[in-house]
């Protein structure tokens, strides 16, 4: 698929949803008055809600860190939002990083 017909099907269902979201509707009853898939409106609209939230695909993002060290390793940790943790360890030429959520 050529990136501009991507780009017209992103518009299309951001259009929808904001519709949806105008119209006071169940978005079950917005897409059998629209005819429009239930699923794919589900899914289009997980879409664009990631997409405006960022997390729609990789891209670097600052984070603030504190480093602890000791004679034989570094770790640093951050937790901005308090739903994720990031250690980086340093143990004898080798560097592990973690992630959680």
């Amino acid at each position: 698929m050529s990136r501009g017909r991507r780009d017209d099907r992103w518009t299309i269902w951001r259009e929808h949803v904001a519709a949806w979201k105008k119209s006071g509707l169940s978005q079950a009853e917005f897409c059998r008055q629209h005819l429009l898939d239930k699923q794919h409106f589900s899914l289009w609209k997980r879409k664009i809600e990631r997409d405006k939230a960022g997390d729609s695909g990789s891209k670097l993002i600052e984070l603030p860190v504190s480093v602890l060290k000791d004679r034989t390793s570094g770790v640093a940790r951050s937790t901005p939002d308090q739903k994720g943790k990031i250690t980086i360890s340093v143990k004898e030429n080798e560097i592990v990083i973690s992630m959680e959520r």
